[in-house]
């Protein structure tokens, strides 16, 4: 089962000549390991991948251990964004006991994708 989360969205007019925002979707196992999407925008030229990533944070969606990796990878997505359209990456926060890092299956890692 996977659950779905929206961050919400500032309602900013887009001015002329501005990059349309950049779709995202964060999946990654919540606190009852459940995969969980997490859908955001990017504004370019606005938002900074620190700034999302403490968003998320603030609202309960990732861990904070998981700040970093989660800023480092999602600037790497944004800037290779027309080469790369998924990243996959490990998570600091870990796994639970018994539990084997496994990056198919998100156990310990979360994955970024641009959608359309």
């Amino acid at each position: 089962m996977t659950g779905v989360a929206q961050m919400p969205m500032p309602s900013t007019v887009t001015d002329v000549g501005e990059a349309p925002p950049v779709n995202l979707v964060l999946r990654m196992r919540n606190q009852r390991r459940e995969l969980h999407d997490i859908r955001f925008e990017f504004a370019v030229g606005k938002d900074s991948a620190e700034g999302i990533a403490m968003e998320l944070v603030d609202a309960g969606l990732v861990d904070a251990l998981d700040t970093q990796p989660m800023a480092v990878h999602l600037q790497q997505l944004i800037e290779q964004r027309a080469a790369l359209k998924t990243i996959t990456f490990q998570l600091n926060s870990g796994v639970q006991p018994g539990e084997v890092l496994d990056d198919r299956s998100l156990v310990g890692y979360a994955q970024i994708s641009i959608t359309d």
